[in-house]
């Protein structure tokens, strides 16, 4: 009985018609003909692809097909969403390019096949087109993306805290205006002059592992400022090699105490960044707060954790009032309100985020509770003259509204009524003018055998019907 090694060997061989064997270890596996050439780069690690396909078994029998269908599939090479033969396959086309892989169980779907539609053991033979491919979407607005150059080590990523070694060269228009070694606390990059872009695209990253990043106008780059050598509103690229990175303890690697210690560092951070006006660092710093003292903790740990956590929200709340992010304002305050049902802080800036988004009367519902609780807060008393304020102004604009609106409907009734009885008055006159037509016809009509009369004019001037025979 043949061993699987001998049976592999023996596929092999049958295969090596099927085209050149691409497969890293040149173990025949999945086999390449190409059909049509293509142009351009070929997709990388991490990009998106979009592909018209159909798969046949060896016999010729079709199996699956997206050929005809108005959109293409698409899928992130690299990242096990299909068959491992397509993840080494499709990185070796271009863009047109149509070719036809055969592919080996080990590459496919196995001994164990896929439902009723693959049989175990099955060799398969795919044609792909490619139909275009882009980088890999790093911060899901389309205004970062990155293709990988060179794979790095393992699977990890820096998380919020880890300590960074990257070399960045910036490019604009194909001139270089930044070439340099940056070492950076994540999250904290702009804290070294690393756009957020760059930042972001670190973030998705491995130790060793070298992108090309692509910034598009937007708010990951440097705006309309812009800076010297990059105009303003620039589509910018990045060659980044990330060196190295030491991620802190995850959560979950983290005793209570642990936890308590470094929320109440990073807290320190936060307040740092915060007084120099860095809210978007200071939020973050606070967001990894609220994230540290997340779980269990025992009743005498809570009495530590909770006003430290509420600290973090109400802080929170502070940032993103500043970001003008007056819903996630709200929604740090509400949390902190669960921790401190009497929390000041909380329905006062709960408050200014319900003005900001025109909820005048929640607004002033939250004012009224800060002076419930605190007479003598000169801040809330000022924030709720001035929400009553502005309800009489809409109050009294409402009122215009309504007011003008009911004047135009009623001069447009009146309208119609003239309309109407002017309508009424011309059909009377018409009417009229029609049976006297029909009159004087009948007068001027020898035939029609009727007494017909001749006006004269009377001394008085009146018109007078004589008779004639």
């Amino acid at each position: 009985m043949a061993t699987d090694s001998e049976t592999s060997m023996d596929l092999q061989s049958d295969l090596e018609e099927y085209g050149e064997d691409i497969t890293p270890k040149k173990d025949g596996g999945v086999r390449k003909t190409i059909k049509t050439k293509g142009k351009g780069d070929q997709p990388p690690i991490g990009s998106k692809v979009r592909v018209y396909y159909s798969g046949k078994f060896m016999d010729g029998q079709e199996f699956d097909s997206n050929v005809g269908r108005k959109e293409p599939f698409e899928f992130e090479v690299g990242k096990g969403v299909v068959i491992r033969g397509w993840d080494i396959a499709v990185p070796t086309m271009k863009v047109g390019e149509i070719s036809l892989f055969t592919v080996t169980p080990d590459y496919a779907y196995g001994k164990e096949g896929s439902g009723t539609k693959i049989p175990p053991n099955a060799t398969l033979r795919f044609e792909i087109e490619l139909v275009c491919w882009k980088g890999e979407d790093v911060t899901k607005d389309g205004q970062v993306t990155k293709i990988i150059l060179k794979k790095g080590e393992g699977y990890d990523k820096p998380n919020t805290g880890a300590t960074c070694e990257a070399h960045i060269v910036g490019k604009c228009d194909d001139k270089v205006f930044e070439d340099r070694e940056v070492f950076f606390l994540m999250r904290e990059g702009s804290e070294e002059g690393l756009l957020p872009g760059v930042e972001e695209a670190i973030r998705k990253m491995s130790s060793d592992e070298k992108a090309h990043v692509w910034i598009f106008p937007g708010k990951w780059g440097f705006g309309k400022g812009g800076k010297p050598g990059v105009p303003e509103n620039a589509t910018i690229e990045y060659i980044v090699h990330l060196k190295k990175f030491q991620n802190v303890k995850e959560n979950w690697e983290l005793s209570n105490e642990e936890k308590i210690s470094m929320a109440t560092s990073v807290k320190e951070k936060g307040t740092k960044y915060f007084k120099e006006g860095k809210y978007t660092i200071a939020s973050q710093q606070y967001s990894r707060v609220v994230q540290l003292l997340d779980g269990y903790f025992t009743k005498e740990e809570k009495e530590i954790r909770d006003p430290l956590l509420l600290v973090g929200h109400l802080n929170l709340a502070a940032c993103h009032l500043r970001l003008n992010n007056n819903f996630k304002c709200m929604k740090e305050c509400e949390k902190a309100l669960q921790i401190d049902k009497k929390s000041v802080k909380a329905f006062f800036r709960r408050g200014k985020a319900r003005v900001a988004v025109e909820d005048l009367d929640k607004a002033r519902d939250d004012f009224e509770h800060v002076l419930k609780l605190d007479p003598g807060n000169k801040e809330a008393r000022q924030q709720l003259q001035l929400v009553n304020k502005k309800i009489r102004q809409h109050t009294a604009k409402e009122k215009s509204i309504y007011a003008n609106m009911f004047e135009r409907l009623a001069r447009q009734e009146k309208q119609e009524v003239v309309e109407e009885q002017q309508k009424d008055v011309f059909q009377e006159a018409a009417e009229k003018a029609l049976m006297q037509a029909d009159c004087d016809a009948a007068a001027s009509d020898p035939a029609s055998g009727q007494v017909t009369s001749s006006a004269e004019v009377n001394g008085s001037g009146d018109v007078e019907m004589k008779e004639e025979d």
